[in-house]
């Protein structure tokens, strides 16, 4: 009851989160509470899943503090996903990155595992399938996020080793989920990834 209950709230939010952006009146707030939704959702995701496997909180620990140094490296230098800046939206940064965007980061792969282990057993092609699917939601998100000021590329177009980037960064993350045997049986991750998926489908194409 408590699953379907949190599934209803997180669809319902992100059903008025659409309406908000969709509204101009009202996008202004919506990007002002952007790091606090991104906060709380990463909360009532990853709790049930560390329920589940007490070690999936050191894999989302070792995965944010990787995931977020690849950033920073990839602010400064603009050698990890092309030269690219983060701007206000998302929130409180450390070395020029939110420190929001890895811990959301790490629930999409999480949610991209949870979907693949319905079509590979095996860890490296379930970490591939992951991979992928987390590289798609990037290319599906890209455009939505440049329009609300979550970042800003210095080239004209998005840089295609920024989606070679996360694909090998997603990658890596996952296998090692699946190569010591983490166990989730929440299915709070895959559907986040998928509401969240849908979020930022419908800001792009309507």
């Amino acid at each position: 009851m408590k699953k379907h209950f949190l599934i209803i709230i997180l669809t319902t939010f992100y059903l008025f989160g659409i309406a908000g952006h969709l509204w101009h009146k009202t996008l202004p707030l919506m990007q002002d509470l952007t790091p606090l939704v991104l906060l709380a959702f990463t909360l009532i995701v990853l709790i049930p899943a560390v329920r589940d496997d007490k070690k999936v909180f050191l894999w989302f620990l070792l995965t944010y503090a990787a995931t977020f140094a690849v950033e920073a490296a990839g602010v400064a230098t603009g050698l990890v996903f092309g030269p690219y800046h983060y701007g206000t939206t998302l929130g409180p940064k450390l070395l020029e990155v939110p420190l929001i965007i890895g811990a959301n980061w790490v629930m999409i792969v999480l949610g991209a595992l949870r979907l693949s282990e319905r079509l590979a057993v095996r860890p490296f092609p379930s970490a591939l399938i992951a991979a992928a699917l987390a590289t798609a939601f990037d290319w599906v998100m890209e455009p939505v996020a440049i329009r609300l000021d979550y970042w800003q590329w210095h080239t004209a177009d998005i840089p295609l080793q920024n989606y070679v980037a996360w694909f090998v960064t997603a990658a890596v993350a996952a296998y090692l989920y699946r190569r010591f045997r983490l166990k989730t049986k929440t299915i709070l991750p895959a559907w986040y990834f998928l509401v969240q998926g849908a979020f930022f489908a419908v800001l792009r194409w309507v």
